[in-house]
């Protein structure tokens, strides 16, 4: 606390609650958040704070359980950042999971035309995208479809704040299997 005032900034203030008549923080009255920084190691001990927007904070999260016995995975991203990676629609699940090094079959590269990509949403569906016509047609070729069922490449999330669960099934219709270093 000592070093935030050194640094510059002022003192905590205080208001008395109606309530209670008890001494509260004076509560936050803009979007702004301050978050502390060490200022670097030529001025140890000081500390400055960078300014950070309310959309700084929101980060979309995406649980990803795998049927085949693999361990869970959890990606936390900015939505906003994406494309993440080249394939399937900029902030897809399959763009999100390749973009963090997690392996997602999708033999047309993510452009709608095979089912290897398919997920099972469990949770946060309507956080995506609505699927189209053509990913609910190539959607019925799908071992496994359920209600949930939806295409990883065309599944665009759009909530900066979303919570999605999805399983990735242990099978798939596939010829050719991709590489899973990619």
């Amino acid at each position: 606390m000592w070093n935030l005032l050194r640094a510059g900034f002022p003192g905590p203030r205080f208001i008395r609650s109606r309530a209670t008549g008890n001494l509260d923080l004076l509560p936050q009255l803009h979007s702004d958040i301050f978050r502390v920084v060490s200022a670097g190691s030529r001025n140890q001990g000081v500390v400055s704070a960078a300014r950070l927007s309310v959309s700084d904070l929101l980060m979309a999260k995406i649980r990803v359980i795998f049927e085949n016995g693999d361990p869970e995975r959890v990606i936390e991203f900015d939505p906003a950042k994406a494309p993440f990676h080249h394939d399937g629609r900029p902030g897809s699940i399959l763009d999100v999971l390749l973009g963090h090094n997690i392996h997602l079959e999708h033999a047309c590269g993510g452009n709608c035309a095979c089912t290897t990509c398919h997920v099972i949403v469990k949770q946060g569906g309507r956080q995506l995208s609505e699927a189209t016509e053509q990913e609910e047609d190539m959607l019925d070729r799908a071992p496994g479809l359920t209600p949930t069922s939806r295409l990883g490449c065309q599944a665009v999330v759009e909530d900066p704040n979303a919570e999605i669960t999805i399983v990735v099934p242990r099978y798939t219709i596939n010829l050719a299997s991709e590489s899973a270093e990619e």
